[in-house]
């Protein structure tokens, strides 16, 4: 208890399971700011033998699986190949729309929904949501850049050292080329968010640094990894976007919902302000119970 009292961190008001959190918030940090750096220091050096581990290693597997489930397991677990749908949370999230876009592009629409809960599907560490992080709660257990930061880096094969996550904290690891790309300019621009992310005492520009050109040239953004600057994903199957209020990925999460709107994908986006990152894993919270509730009201509309 003392312990837990000195290096008690404030949570930002309004969050859902304050209690909750707060009860277990110190060995989530512990977890992610300390223990991450020696996972990195001991078993980071190792990735680069383990091609499978890196993309497009997990996604080539992922797909492989969804194929054989659809075309021939289901019959296994008397399931009606008509209704079936794909969900993911997070970094999940992301895999399933991936591997719904691409099955779809390639003839085959096997999912007739994808659920994305709070999806990672971008590259830029700079968005309202990420600032609202930086400057409201920093210090928390929650998920947070240095984190997904590592992560990303350590999935794609580079370096995830320390210097490398506090470049790519500050966007230097996205190069002029990329920045200039009108394409992938509209695929990010704020100007899809509500208005209430980017007001100036919320947003400000001038977090983004110029590229690293050592670190940008060996980044080189890909739809497998940032869905969001996907070209094709008209042919996806419907979707539901579940973003939160307390989560570094509520901006992309956002847009990547417009875009899918834009593109004619019939998708459904619901924001939950007090939610966080995380919350579909809260035992007894009536803020998740609430997120379930509306995706299975979700799918028993579609099927």
């Amino acid at each position: 208890m003392l312990i837990s009292a000195v290096c008690y961190v404030k949570l930002p008001q309004g969050i859902a399971d304050r209690v909750k959190i707060q009860t277990f918030e110190l060995l989530l940090r512990i977890s992610n700011e300390y223990l991450g750096h020696w996972v990195e220091f001991f078993f980071g050096p190792k990735l680069k033998h383990l091609s499978k581990y890196i993309l497009p290693g997990p996604v080539d597997e992922c797909l492989k699986v969804a194929t054989i489930f659809c075309e021939k397991l289901y019959q296994d677990y008397g399931i009606d190949k008509e209704k079936i749908a794909i969900m993911g949370d997070s970094a999940g999230a992301c895999l399933s729309t991936v591997i719904s876009r691409r099955l779809a592009n390639a003839g085959k629409k096997y999912f007739k929904a994808q659920v994305l809960i709070y999806p990672v599907v971008s590259f830029d560490f700079q968005t309202p949501s990420f600032q609202h992080h930086y400057k409201e709660y920093p210090l928390t257990g929650l998920l947070n850049a240095g984190l997904l930061a590592r992560w990303m880096l350590l999935y794609i094969g580079i370096p995830a050292t320390n210097e490398n996550v506090q470049k790519v904290i500050k966007n230097e690891h996205i190069s002029e080329e990329v920045r200039k790309d009108p394409f992938i300019s509209d695929s990010l621009d704020l100007k899809y968010l509500p208005s209430t992310f980017t007001q100036p005492e919320k947003y400000t520009k001038e977090g983004t640094s110029s590229p690293c050109p050592k670190l940008s040239s060996l980044y080189t953004p890909h739809p497998d990894l940032c869905p969001l600057i996907a070209e094709e994903n008209g042919n996806s199957p419907d979707a539901m976007v579940i973003t939160c209020g307390f989560d570094i990925l509520a901006s992309e999460g956002i847009l990547y919902a417009r875009k899918l709107q834009r593109n004619g994908v019939m998708c459904t986006h619901r924001h939950y302000t007090a939610a966080y990152h995380g919350i579909i894993n809260m035992p007894f919270s009536k803020q998740k119970d609430q997120i379930i509730n509306d995706i299975v009201k979700y799918l028993q509309k579609r099927f």
